[in-house]
C-alpha cells in the first residue's frame, strides 16, 4: 500500500510514515527501488529554468 501511495504521488513518505505510525526511514526501507517512479518536485520546469538562469556563463 505505501508503494502504490507513493508511486501514485497521493502522499509524501513523510505521510506514509505518519498513516502508518513509523518513522521515514522504514519508509524509505520498504519502498522498492525497481519499481519506485522516480519523483520530480511539482513545477519541475520551472526548477530547471530557475537552475539554469542561476548556473554561472563559463568564459573561455
Amino acid at each position: 500500500m505505501a508503494q502504490r501511495l507513493y508511486d501514485a504521488r497521493e502522499k509524501t513518505v513523510q505521510q506514509i510514515a505518519d498513516l502508518f505510525s513509523v518513522p521515514r526511514s522504514t519508509v524509505y526501507g520498504h519502498l522498492d527501488r525497481e519499481k519506485t517512479v522516480p519523483r520530480q518536485p511539482k513545477g519541475h520546469c520551472k526548477c530547471e529554468a530557475l537552475s539554469a538562469a542561476l548556473t554561472p556563463v563559463r568564459r573561455t
